[in-house]
């Protein structure tokens, strides 16, 4: 059937009952209904059609139906129909009843509800596609309202400004068994389904997957909503936002909700994405009543799994998690902030976490659980960095990486199957095992992650698993040390030995306890660390000694290299206090080399920290209230806007047999320093600065905050027994920051108790007729200490800094960027060859086009 006169090519006026069987309805144009209006109300059947090419001017491109009519449509085609209203494949009025079974709706337009448009007194959707359709404002894909049920329907690659795929709302009651909500976008919320208007549905074994939004990448959930998902899969949705703008904004990869209480059990939620908040779940104001799901490899600046804000809105509960798994989520912060790699409750979020397993989390400071009001019971928190931030918390009968406040809490490995490869259930000998807190009235009915009931022996264990039948548990607090790592690592990767050592240096951070040391044999690890509470890192062995004395830093190389991993090399999060020892940290970018937090307190020796990168701080940068013990380092070659080498903000440095060389910056090419108070809070001796910029040291709010002694400053600086003779560095652009031989830095240094250098010789070595000739206090200065019978031939051992393409011909420093760091190289560049100012003004007017000014 196909018109080419204007009206609707079947019209059911005045029909109350009526069927259209076999029928190929094309071409139609109406101002309701192009293809076929049912106006009326009545009883009519649509089956076996194909409904296509049609267009309204209002409502029902291709099929308008009235208020109150009952329509079946069966094994029909809904393709390409366009209404400038609501409804481009289908449009059912008011009170209206839906049988829809067995049918295709595919690329129709409209401007809410491009596939159907339905406001239902009851529907039943069964096995039924939903594919392509274009809705320039809401429900690309449909909106339905009313008592419906859904079974075994697909949503997929529908678009629209909100609720790309599907928006349900109203109270009815509604059901979506068995569907999967597919690859839809919505340019600001829910990509998959949109939940508004009091909407309850309840949600069976269904998938949402693969699908974008800004808000709610996969649902989003407002209007006092109260969904119910059971059984169901949320998998890499994302939340972006691809306005260039900074921070990003897109919350709530896998659903946002806001206003909402939202129920969750034996769900999955995975590799959701939110680019800003909460990779996996996010809630404003709302609550999260979860049980049983496990929420893996979800991603955001500010909560990897979970973000929470404020207090939920009356009559709603606190959010609880109960019996779930967290595992292997991150986040990585914009600001300095807690980020929580699990979760991040702010705003005073409240939060209850009841047997759950939160771990190999990662952030750049808290891994675990950051802000929030907190209450935790019977939980694992085994994360990379922090456990938990929060000045409002409560931790009781739980396992916490480096320890917690709190009654029955405990620090020992739990002793996990295989939790490198994400198997956290308790293996026999677990000092988890029954050492729970059970409820004074248990459910007999309560089961764990696994379905198994939740207490056995007749006393609850830590965790989300319960241990099988018979398990024994083990001794608490029990501290491994060491732990071996060697580089790719063929053997049981267990960490006890060198032969079973772990191929990488985060697997043995993962297990660590607070005391324990960890062996790093040499080679290049391709990572980006944070450091646990109490843990020491030694670089340097070949993979064989038997005791630290045995290992050569010196000559054995441990390398850890964070190219292309857009984070720093080393994260020292709040609080934690460490060692780091015989490493070599290169590539980091942005973040630098080292990147310690508030309260750390770190000991750092005989490192190399070369070739990172960061707007502040370039080798190490320390918050405020950190403090840090620095013993034969060498930061070279780093770069920064400000601070080359390091950035030191009212914390405390001791420095001694250091050397920062050939570091850049446009302010404080090595140091900058910000403080106060009657102390020093740089205190530099024995060593050589010797950097490159206008500017080599920057002290706020007076030099007074520095105090420099027996050392070699390029740019003159006070204090006793300075220089600013050159060094005499072997080779200084090849990047050998040795003595050469004639140096004046032999044999001049402070005497001290120092025993070790950097090139394992032991201080002090007396050079006959240099210094202090003879008196056994021959100390050189710097890192390096020269032998009697001098260096070994230099060959350089360590990973450069990769080449980036250049954005443009001022790119000066080749990074990949046109920043203050090319500006800086362009002026040194115009002073050493007296040029004119002509390529400064076209390096301007670049900088200007290159950043959108």
């Amino acid at each position: 059937l196909g018109g080419d006169f204007f009206g609707s090519i079947v019209l059911g006026a005045g029909i109350r009952s009526a069927t259209l069987d076999g029928f190929t309805v094309a071409g139609g144009r109406s101002d309701s209904g192009g293809g076929i209006n049912l106006s009326g109300p009545g009883s009519y059947t649509v089956a076996n059609c194909r409904i296509v090419d049609n267009t309204s001017e209002e409502e029902g491109g291709g099929i308008f139906c009235g208020d109150g009519a009952e329509v079946s449509i069966l094994h029909c085609s809904i393709d390409n129909n366009a209404a400038e209203g609501n409804g481009g494949g289908v449009y059912m009025g008011k009170d209206s009843i839906l049988h829809f079974e067995n049918s295709q709706v595919d690329s129709n337009l409209a401007v809410n509800g491009a596939g159907i448009y339905a406001s239902l007194s009851a529907g039943e959707i069964a096995d039924s596609t939903f594919e392509n359709n274009h809705a320039t404002a809401n429900s690309g894909g449909a909106f339905f309202s009313g008592n419906l049920i859904f079974s075994n329907c697909l949503f997929k690659g529908n678009v629209a400004t909100d609720f790309g795929g599907v928006q349900l709302s109203g109270e009815g009651a509604i059901n979506l068994i068995g569907c999967r909500v597919l690859s839809n976008e919505a340019r600001s919320k829910g990509g998959g389904i949109g939940l508004t208007g009091k909407a309850s549905p309840t949600f069976k074994l269904t998938q949402v997957s693969d699908n974008q939004a800004r808000f709610g990448g996969g649902l989003f959930v407002a209007d006092r909503s109260l969904p119910v998902f059971e059984d169901c899969g949320i998998l890499r949705n994302q939340a972006v936002y691809r306005e260039s703008i900074s921070p990003p904004l897109g919350s709530g990869g896998g659903i946002y909700a806001g206003g909402a209480q939202l129920t969750l059990r034996r769900s999955l939620i995975s590799q959701n994405t939110g680019d800003y908040q909460g990779g996996g779940l996010f809630g404003s104001h709302s609550a999260y009543l979860v049980q049983g799901c496990t929420m893996t490899r979800n991603q955001g600046l500010y909560g990897g799994g979970v973000y929470l804000w404020g207090v939920p809105v009356s009559p709603y509960p606190t959010s609880s998690f109960t019996s779930c798994l967290f595992v292997q989520n991150r986040a990585e912060r914009f600001e300095n902030i807690p980020d929580g790699g699990a979760a991040c409750l702010a705003n005073d979020a409240p939060a209850i976490f009841e047997n759950c397993t939160l771990v190999d989390n990662r952030a750049k400071s808290v891994g675990g659980i950051g802000g929030g009001i907190l209450s935790v019971t019977n939980c694992i928190l085994w994360n990379e960095g922090i456990e938990i931030d929060s000045s409002h918390v409560t931790v009781s009968n739980s396992s916490c990486q480096g320890g917690c406040y709190g009654n029955g809490n405990q620090y020992g490995f739990p002793q996990f199957k295989d939790v490198l490869n994400g198997d956290c259930r308790l293996t026999s000998g677990s000092p988890c095992i029954d050492r729970g807190s059970a409820p004074s009235n248990p459910d007999p009915a309560e089961v764990d992650l696994d379905g198994l009931p939740r207490i056995q022996n007749g006393i609850v264990d830590i965790g989300c698993y319960e241990a099988l039948e018979g398990a024994q548990s083990g001794p608490v607090d029990e501290v491994r040390s060491p732990l071996y790592v060697v580089h790719g690592g063929t053997g049981k990767n267990l960490g006890g030995n060198w032969e079973d050592a772990f191929p990488d240096i985060h697997s043995a951070l993962l297990v660590s306890t607070t005391g324990a040391e960890i062996w790093i044999a040499e080679g290049e690890y391709r990572e980006s660390l944070t450091v646990e509470k109490g843990v020491s890192l030694y670089g340097g062995f070949t993979g064989s000694e038997s005791s630290l004395t045995e290992r050569d830093y010196g000559n054995h190389f441990t390398v850890i290299d964070a190219t292309g991993l857009g984070r720093s090399v080393m994260s020292i999060p709040k609080a934690v206090q460490c060692v780091v020892d015989g490493l070599t940290l290169t590539g980091g970018d942005p973040g630098g080399g080292i990147h310690c937090d508030d309260l750390s307190d770190s000991v750092l020796r005989n490192l190399i920290v070369t070739g990172n990168r960061s707007e502040i701080s370039g080798a190490i940068h320390m918050s405020p209230n950190s403090r840090a013990f620095m013993e034969n380092c060498l930061l070279s070659r780093n770069k920064a806007t400000r601070g080359g080498a390091m950035s030191i903000q009212y914390a405390k440095v001791e420095m001694v047999h250091c050397t920062l060389a050939a570091n850049s910056a446009l302010e404080g090419a090595a140091i900058i320093v910000t403080g106060g108070g009657a102390e020093p809070k740089l205190r530099v001796w024995n060593s050589i600065l010797w950097n490159e910029g206008p500017s080599e040291i920057i002290a706020y709010p007076s030099a007074g905050v520095i105090q420099i002694e027996n050392s070699q400053v390029r740019l003159a600086w006070p204090g006793a027994a300075n220089s600013t003779v050159d060094p005499e560095f072997i080779n200084y652009a090849d990047g050998d920051f040795r003595l050469s031989e004639s140096s004046p830095c032999i044999d001049t240094a402070k005497p001290n108790l120092a025993v070790e250098s950097l090139n394992g010789v032991t201080r002090p070595v007396d050079i006959p007729g240099v210094g202090a000739d003879g008196e056994g206090r021959g100390y050189d200065r710097g890192p390096y200490e020269r032998p009697l019978e001098g260096h070994p031939t230099f060959t350089p051992t360590l990973t450069p800094t990769p080449t980036v393409t250049p954005t443009s011909d001022f790119d000066l420093v080749r990074d990949g960027l046109v920043n203050a760091l090319d500006l800086f190289e362009l002026l040194k560049q115009t002073r050493q060859s007296g040029s004119d100012n002509t390529a400064l003004f076209e390096f301007s007017l670049d900088w200007m086009t290159s950043n959108g000014a």
